[in-house]
């Protein structure tokens, strides 16, 4: 009797050491582990990273045979058809990162109730994601640069901003240059250069149906040569020019018709017509669409 008692008090007190009351009942706790959860959080974007690498290969691999089958004579159908070729592996990449950023909340909260934990963690999931596995950057940056090579071989079908102002009566203007917007190493590297590899004029100039009355439209990212001063113009392919001073950024580019779904804007956004996309790197974006009486702003984000 007296060592079924002992037994029993021993495995209370080990009960008591192994819960935490909690509203009245106990709840048993596991040892926290920042540095092995941290790792664990990790390994989904070190795995998103090296699969949105090895797709954004295949997708310029195509692309160059595709090229060199279909033998394109002007730039900007060879353009489309690398921006199409490249939306499956970054549309992958996104849903990718969508299930890696749920798994580290998920172990993130194990950590919410003890903050130098929590902070440890972070610091793991950092350094790990730092030290992913060799991703292939150099043979993409290959790639990239071997398809862009390709399309420079084709005549440019530019545009030209000054002509085409100059025809709907606005002369005095050109398109703003990389030295007018002085991007500095990060940004040209990381935003530009593989905006640019779909699109030479990119992020200046976008051609695309804003109003939808089926005539080619141009967005112009423009210099004032006399005043120096930035301006957004807008050339209508049925006549017109509009200026819109205060939407410059760091960058514009084309939105296809589409469902939009944004967590700034209380509602969906359903385009019928292409839009502009205003990109301020690494700060916010927003589109500019056509409503039918004028260009609306819909946050992207913030």
């Amino acid at each position: 009797m007296r060592d079924a008692l002992v037994r029993s008090l021993l495995i209370l007190a080990v009960t008591i050491g192994a819960c935490a009351v909690v509203a009245g009942g106990c709840r048993y706790l596991s040892p926290l582990d920042p540095e092995g959860d941290g790792r664990a959080a990790a390994e989904p974007y070190c795995a998103c990273a090296t699969a949105s690498t090895r797709n954004q290969i295949d997708a310029y691999d195509r692309f160059q045979r595709e090229f060199d089958s279909r033998k394109f004579t002007k730039r900007r159908a060879a353009q489309d058809e690398l921006v199409e070729m490249l939306k499956a592996p970054e549309a992958e990449a996104e849903r990718c990162l969508a299930n890696a950023n749920a798994a580290h909340e998920r172990l993130r909260r194990q950590f919410i109730d003890d903050r130098a934990a929590s902070d440890r963690f972070e610091t793991i999931v950092s350094a790990a994601r730092s030290q992913c596995p060799g991703s292939r950057a150099i043979e993409l940056s290959e790639r990239r640069a071997a398809s862009e090579k390709r399309l420079m071989s084709i005549a440019d079908d530019s545009v030209n901003a000054s002509a085409l102002l100059s025809a709907h009566g606005h002369g005095g203007y050109r398109l703003t240059t990389d030295a007018d917007r002085n991007w500095d190493k990060y940004e040209f590297d990381t935003f530009v250069t593989p905006g640019r590899a779909a699109s030479p004029q990119y992020p200046f100039a976008v051609r695309g149906d804003f109003d939808g009355d089926g005539r080619e439209d141009f967005a112009l990212d423009v210099v004032e040569t006399a005043s120096r001063s930035a301006r957004l113009a807008l050339v209508w392919g049925h006549g017109g020019v509009m200026f819109l001073d205060n939407e410059l950024c760091s960058a514009m580019s084309l939105v296809e018709p589409k469902e939009l779904k944004s967590h700034w804007e209380a509602r969906p956004l359903k385009l019928s017509t292409h839009a502009i996309e205003i990109n301020c790197y690494e700060k916010s974006s927003y589109l500019l669409y056509w409503d039918g009486n004028g260009f609306r702003r819909y946050q992207l984000t913030d």
